[in-house]
């Protein structure tokens, strides 16, 4: 079984796939679009981890369902982890796939779509809330300057 670490960005991402050993299976850049990524996982078997930044969901969901099995990883504890138990600062797709191959990956709930198309609902409604709210307070202040 492989252990695949993935360090996504908009426009590539790396991936790390390692042995149960540690070893190095492949590491390599592909690009963040729908046909590269099916593709490169088209004969992989394993267990595959993300960071929950950016755009993990849209890579999440190009994979869920697979034969993989596949881990968001909390990027505030990743950091932590990794850096009181491999020393280093930088995280990328070789540490995110060691620490789920030696069980010490620090995991967010995914939820279904259905919870996630929610929680993107309430995340927005907040957001526009938060911003209305500061358009009114700038407003009350231009006024209360004027007199």
């Amino acid at each position: 079984m492989d252990y695949i670490g993935l360090d996504i960005h908009k426009g590539s991402t790396q991936v790390t796939a390692m042995d149960g050993d540690g070893g190095i299976v492949e590491k390599r850049e592909i690009k963040t679009e729908k046909e590269e990524i099916e593709n490169f996982f088209s004969n992989k078997e394993g267990k595959v981890v993300m960071e929950s930044t950016g755009i993990w969901e849209y890579v999440y969901e190009l994979l869920d369902g697979k034969w993989l099995e596949v881990y968001l990883a909390n990027p505030l504890k990743v950091r932590a982890t990794a850096e009181a138990k491999i020393k280093t600062e930088k995280v990328d797709s070789e540490i995110l796939a060691h620490l789920l191959r030696t069980d010490l990956l620090p995991t967010v709930w995914i939820g279904d779509q259905e919870m996630r198309d929610l929680k993107r609902l309430i995340a927005e409604r907040v957001f526009l809330k938060r911003s209305s709210t500061k358009m009114k307070n700038r407003i009350h202040a231009e006024l209360v300057r004027g007199g």
